[in-house]
């Protein structure tokens, strides 16, 4: 009769099932706050991105009233790629003739306006705020003086 190994001469080779689960419940343990972290970020990324998109769109809103005379254009709107800007302007002071040298009056009047700002997104969203800038107008023309 052949010599056949006795139990405890065998020897147990790779990972049990038993060993695999552990193993991969230890693994998933460790991944979970890795996983949060990750959705985390990918929500302040976003978050980013939509404060710059406001932050442009209000930018290029004061830039435009930079360019608009607002006494002769008082409202107006202008669309961008994105975005629809609209704006309102009020009186807030009446009207003043600038003087010019010597305290004579000028050749333009100058009047301080309330200016509500509107921006409305692609998406629906709006954002609203409210500036003061002059607007003004020539009253005669430097031609005239001479």
């Amino acid at each position: 009769m052949p010599n056949l190994p006795r139990q405890n001469d065998l020897k147990e080779e790779g990972f049990s099932v038993l060993e695999a689960m552990v193993a991969m419940a230890i693994l998933a343990a460790g991944l979970l706050p890795i996983l949060a972290l990750q959705g985390q970020f990918v929500r302040t990324v976003t978050q980013i991105e939509h404060v710059e998109k406001s932050l442009t769109a209000q930018n290029n809103a004061l830039n435009l009233m930079r360019t608009v005379d607002l006494t002769n254009v008082p409202t107006g709107e202008v669309q961008f790629e994105n975005y629809r800007i609209s704006y309102n302007a009020t009186p807030a002071a009446s009207t003043q003739t600038v003087r010019a040298n010597g305290g004579l009056p000028g050749r333009f009047e100058v009047t301080l306006y309330d200016i509500q700002i509107k921006i409305i997104y692609l998406s629906g969203r709006e954002e609203n705020f409210s500036i003061r800038n002059f607007g003004w107008r020539e009253t005669s023309s430097y031609l005239d003086s001479f």
